[in-house]
């Protein structure tokens, strides 16, 4: 029996994991899809309480290649998510396993998968000029390589608002727009995460489009001093202060802070403190440092239309982002754009390795899946 080819578009991010898959079944190319929150514990698996249900479950666990054990959906002893470390470290590897196992990827087809990290850590300074973070990069591929106990046939690692833009101008451009670009008209592409704002500028000149990214910490919900969070961590604290209650060093827990965001209210000591308004508060302040940084990066063109197409926390700030700029889209199904333009990439990916060995063969995306497979099988 032959073994599969498999392209996966993965978005580990702060808060959510996406991943989107396709491969050749019966001959035709099946997309697949996941979601889930990104919270795993180093170690095995006990009960524990559920950060969404408040019920006491035992979490699933996944063992890497190297025999670490990781615990997903355990928010007590959580590893951060925040960072760069994280991608490195275990946590992302962990995630995306337990994400491959969920959608039943068998363990010997060949995946290409491509990644999103932020533009801040995909770039760095080298001699005061801009480069791309190599040895960040390599890192990512050897450690998913060798931790994934799945058979991975090849790694790209992409600039975080680099796959929106993909998505909307490979997959959504003509179905959306129903219109090429203009001459002189800028698009920015925004991904609002939990971590951080990553945008991407398309101004067209002539036959040339003029690409400029751009990056910041300022993120829409993540655990990080401007993350909304930590907004709303700060003034509910304050508040049970007031009524003489200590939380835990001024710090909410992840179940407390789900439990706020899911009810609009805290219970501690007997005491219970309404926190809607304080929700709208701090997603207010949060919308705010996000419109101002948009503002002073991008927000200087004549023709300019901005697209909210990215980022799984973008939905917290809809009732804002009209307001920001004049001309503003939000397209349908926007918090997907991410993996769905990394599996466009790992498409992509596979049909380039394809023509390098084959130049004068075509394939379509379901027909190079079993050729590649093909062909990493007699490598």
């Amino acid at each position: 029996m032959n073994k599969e080819g498999i392209v996966a578009g993965v978005d580990i991010g702060t808060c959510f994991s996406s991943i989107v898959t396709g491969q050749n079944i019966k001959g035709e190319y099946v997309m697949s899809k996941t979601s889930f929150p990104s919270v795993a514990a180093f170690g095995q698996p006990k009960q524990y309480q559920n950060m969404y249900t408040e019920e006491i479950e035992e979490s699933p666990s996944v063992t890497l290649k190297n025999g670490d054990v990781w615990t997903i959906g355990q928010a007590e002893d959580s590893v951060a998510t925040m960072g760069g470390d994280r991608r490195i470290n275990g946590l992302t590897s962990a995630l995306l396993e337990y994400g491959l196992n969920q959608l039943k990827i068998p363990k010997d087809a060949f995946l290409y998968l491509s990644f999103g990290i932020p533009t801040s850590l995909y770039f760095c300074l080298e001699n005061e000029k801009k480069s791309i973070n190599k040895l960040f990069i390599e890192q990512i591929k050897n450690a998913v390589k060798n931790q994934l106990t799945y058979n991975v046939g090849d790694i790209k690692v992409y600039p975080e608002s680099q796959p929106p833009a993909t998505w909307y101008y490979v997959d959504k451009y003509v179905c959306y727009r129903e219109e090429r670009m203009n001459e002189g008209e800028t698009i920015t592409i925004v991904d609002i995460g939990g971590d951080t704002v990553d945008a991407i500028e398309v101004t067209c000149v002539g036959d040339n489009q003029i690409k400029a990214e751009l990056s910041t910490s300022v993120g829409a919900q993540g655990h990080g001093t401007n993350g909304r969070n930590e907004i709303l961590n700060s003034l509910v604290c304050q508040e049970f202060a007031k009524q003489g209650v200590s939380i835990n060093g001024g710090k909410l827990n992840q179940i407390q802070l789900a439990a706020i965001l899911k009810k609009g209210k805290l219970s501690v000591s007997k005491i219970t403190v309404d926190c809607k308004a304080f929700i709208e508060r701090a997603t207010r302040e949060q919308a705010f440092k996000i419109q101002t940084f948009l503002t002073s990066n991008f927000a200087h063109k004549k023709n300019q239309t901005f697209v909210f197409n990215g980022g799984g926390s973008a939905g917290i700030f809809k009732e804002y982002i009209p307001t920001w700029f004049d001309n503003v889209e939000i397209p349908e199904n926007a918090e997907w754009s991410c993996p769905f333009g990394l599996l466009t990439l790992s498409s992509q990916l596979v049909q380039r390795k394809l023509k390098e060995a084959y130049p004068n063969k075509t394939f379509n995306v379901a027909t190079a899946l079993p050729a590649i497979a093909k062909m990493s099988a007699r490598d």
